[in-house]
């Protein structure tokens, strides 16, 4: 079929099981014959295995469903289209228990049955165990011919009546549902048919419109039709095979359906809407001269200029009440704003603030406070508190931090010093910085020590008194480079100090002095956090024991994230090399974190500044993820070392930004088909890089930008960020929810195989609606004729024995649109 975006459509008719569910034995027998005399005769034979494919299911889960159309608790005008649900698992419409009746023949068994709100007061619903439910108290009403569910299998059933099947809801399931259900898979263009590996889905779909309901004093004019509330349920029709195809079973019976998944959704009385609707108001929307496609207030007209000026950057007045206790108008702004960004004089480097009211700006020309940084500060901060998840990795972080800075400290304090150094004026070991920061393990201390001292002729004791001996007599020949340097860099207290000038191993050829008498242990825990091999050496070991390690794809990418891990190794430590098989992740990602915010905190008054059905890019602001990190790393800060360490504990818990990379760049969509896309991939990358083209099929394709992250901001609006201005941004309509149905004005105009028009138009509410008059279904009390005659249209578009081809089309065509940020 035709299709201009890089993903097309491929449809198959059926996905069928090889073989029915339920539990089989299989029975292996060998047999050996031979010929002549003494011939052997031997039959070997096997335990029989048993083994079950699948189970009866009773319900579903999110896990399994893919999308329900109309998407759940939509609003909007719905009623040219058929329901349906896609399903993940593409056999699963098929799946069947042992010998189906020989008149159902290949026909799946779920089908989608719509109900409107008046409906479904009349037909019973109950929620509980499976079992009971199909065995129990059933009051005349018909179960499914099923074994009974074992123990702890929930399940929903809904009460039908036979006529209400027959007429509206199911008529026909034999011929009908095969026509109703079939598979779906996306294909990349220009690739074969065959070798395709890209996951298919089957769809089920309903054979009732969700109409609006007429107005009773004008019930011919369909601009004053009343909105109507319907649900649909996905229902499984194992065990009714046989009721279903008995067209002498008392109308008035009632059918227990189990139903595995259901929705609701509110129709709406406008003309019809699709996806192409949504997506021309979105481009009309952007074209407004008032605000366009950026991310920005409209200031009224009589507003002063300061004011003006404020509102396009993207502030907002917000009620502040000041620590006096005061109340005055400041100016907010979240960490989005107008793209492109504004051109400021802020220095790139960034003074952590100890405290939200550091982060206060007062503008003397406007005489108004801007609370934007602060209110990142304690955004922030209050994040962490809400977060146990965080809470414990900031808390766990710092503890560690704290204890290995203050014992270096204690380690090269003036008394330390002056009792086990022989000389303190070439600095401070770099043996001592690493057995402080980040000391060996006892037993391997101990594995080393006992190296080449083991004899089997003397026992473990004298083994250990022997090596304690030549370690404190100063032979080194023995121990491994790392004790050897300390143990020579110490002396036992009782022994004499070595000459003045002896060589030592100082840090990184500089050396960090030792404690002087008149530091405290605050300024000495200052000299050493300042000096930077100490803080690299303690930045490297914090990101060792505490990031968790990932796999990286292949050498090229560690080598392309080789400069950040070089920016974090200790002294000495080499480069991470190219064959390298891990890379650190890091604990936190600041952009990513900010999208789990409220909305309200991302962007005050949103429907000023982002109505129904628009799409606005934006930039984020690095010094609001910078206040907004410090508030992170506030929490837990309790003395003066721990807000020294909370500079170097940045460098570890967040991942890096570069300051002179192109600011980050955002997309905010907001429309009803929201609700109706796929829900966010895991995003990210083990070495910070991304293509330079990012698609996820079936919704959108980024161009010349990386994607940093996607996430839903409440049911309607999608948030992109990008690590760029990209080139274009298209929005597709998703494969999987692509509306099944009729074009305007109730017609089906049918179309090639090449997918341009064909020669047909089909007027489909005139002729082939069954509850129409002079049709054998009967049209719900206060509804406008609902119910399609599936047959009726299949043969009259050509297609009654090829599934797939009546699904293509009666198929609208994705629909597309092509965003470009704007470049001033």
């Amino acid at each position: 079929m035709a299709d201009s975006s890089d993903t097309g459509l491929e449809l198959h008719a059926a996905w069928k099981p090889a073989i029915p569910l339920g539990t089989y034995t299989l029975d292996v027998k060998q047999t050996v014959k031979g010929s002549g005399v003494n011939a052997p005769d031997w039959t070997f034979t096997a335990p029989p295995q048993e083994f079950s494919v699948g189970a009866l299911r009773y319900s579903l889960t999110p896990a399994d469903v893919l999308a329900s159309f109309p998407a759940p608790g939509s609003t909007a005008p719905t009623g040219h289209l058929l329901p349906y649900v896609s399903l993940r698992d593409p056999y699963f419409p098929w799946e069947r228990v042992g010998t189906l009746p020989a008149g159902w023949g290949e026909a799946p068994t779920v089908a989608v049955l719509l109900l409107s709100e008046d409906e479904m007061a009349s037909v019973p619903t109950a929620t509980g165990e499976a079992a009971d439910l199909l065995t129990k108290n059933l009051g005349g009403v018909l179960p499914p011919t099923v074994t009974t569910p074992p123990t702890g299998n929930q399940a929903t059933v809904i009460d039908v009546l036979v006529g209400d099947l027959r007429d509206r809801l199911l008529p026909d399931p034999v011929h009908t549902l095969p026509l109703l259900t079939h598979v779906r898979r996306d294909v990349p263009q220009g690739t074969p048919g065959a070798g395709i590996s890209l996951p298919a889905h089957s769809a089920v779909i309903g054979s009732r419109f969700p109409r609006a309901v007429p107005d009773p004093v004008a019930p011919t004019d369909r601009d004053k039709d009343r909105p109507c509330h319907y649900t649909a349920h996905l229902v499984s029709l194992i065990g009714h095979e046989q009721n279903l195809m008995n067209n002498g079973l008392d109308a008035q019976k009632r059918l227990r359906l189990v139903s595995l998944w259901s929705w609701s959704f509110l129709t709406l009385s406008a003309g019809e809407t699709t996806y192409a609707d949504s997506f021309l108001r979105m481009l009309n929307n952007n074209n407004d001269t008032r605000q366009g496609d950026r991310l920005r207030y409209t200031p009224p007209a009589n507003a002063p200029e300061p004011v003006r000026n404020r509102m396009k950057a993207g502030y907002v007045p917000m009620s502040h009440t000041l620590a006096t206790g005061e109340r005055t108008a400041s100016w907010y702004r979240g960490p989005f704003g107008p793209w492109p960004p504004l051109q400021t004089a802020v220095s790139p480097a960034h003074r952590p603030f100890s405290c939200a009211d550091e982060a206060l700006i007062y503008s003397t020309t406007e005489c108004v406070f801007d609370i934007s940084l602060a209110a990142a500060w304690n955004i922030g901060y209050q994040l962490i508190l809400s977060r146990r998840d965080l809470f414990d990795e900031l808390l766990t972080l710092k503890h560690d931090a704290q204890a290995r800075i203050m014992s270096l400290v204690r380690m090269t304090g003036p008394a330390a010093a002056d009792r086990y150094y022989a000389s303190t004026s070439g600095g401070i070991p770099e043996t001592l910085v690493e057995a402080a920061l980040d000391p060996v393990p006892i037993h391997q201390r101990f594995d080393a020590m006992m190296a080449g001292h083991r004899s089997v002729n003397r026992s473990l004791a004298d083994d250990v008194t022997k090596a304690l001996a030549d370690v404190s007599g100063g032979s080194t020949s023995i121990m491994p480079s790392l004790i050897a340097s300390e143990r020579s860099s110490l002396r036992p207290a009782a022994g004499p100090r070595q000459a003045e000038g002896a060589p030592e191993q100082v840090l990184d050829g500089t050396g960090a002095p030792f404690a002087t008498e008149e530091q405290t242990l605050t300024e000495h825990a200052t000299t050493l956090v300042a000096h930077d091999g100490i803080s690299r050496r303690l930045t490297h070991t914090l990101r060792r024991r505490h990031l968790k390690p990932q796999k990286v794809p292949n050498a090229a990418d560690t080598k392309q994230g080789g400069s950040q891990g070089a920016a974090g190794a200790g002294l000495g430590d080499p480069a991470p090399s190219a064959t390298a098989t891990e890379t650190e992740t890091w604990l936190w990602d600041a952009v990513e974190l900010i999208t789990a915010l409220p909305a309200w905190y991302l962007l005050p008054f949103a429907d000023a500044v982002l109505p129904t059905d628009s799409a606005r890019f934006f930039s984020v602001d690095e010094r609001w993820l910078s206040a907004f990190c410090d508030g992170m790393l506030a929490v837990g800060s309790h003395t003066a070392v721990d807000r020294l360490l909370e500079p170097l504990l940045s460098d570890v818990v967040f991942k890096p930004r570069n300051p002179e990379r192109a600011p980050v760049c955002g997309l905010m969509i907001r429309s009803e088909i929201i609700r109706a896309w796929p829900a966010p991939p895991t995003t990210g990358s083990a070495t910070g890089e991304a293509p330079v083209t990012t698609s996820d099929p079936g919704f959108f394709t980024v161009k010349g930008a990386s994607l940093i992250a996607r996430t839903l901001i409440g049911q309607d609006t999608m948030l992109l960020l990008f690590g760029g201005r990209p080139e274009s941004v298209t929005l597709r309509e998703p494969g999987h929810v692509m509306e099944f149905g009729l074009d305007a004005n109730g017609k089906k105009y049918t179309r090639k195989a090449d997918g341009t028009a064909g020669s047909q138009q089909v007027d489909v509410y005139g002729e082939f609606l069954r509850d129409t008059p002079n049709k054998p279904g009967s049209v719900w009390p206060g509804h406008l004729p609902e119910s399609l005659d599936v047959m009726g249209l299949a043969q009259r578009i050509g297609c009654v024995d090829k599934p797939a081809e009546f699904a293509y089309q009666m198929l609208n065509l994705p629909a597309t649109l092509s965003l470009t940020p704007p470049s001033a």
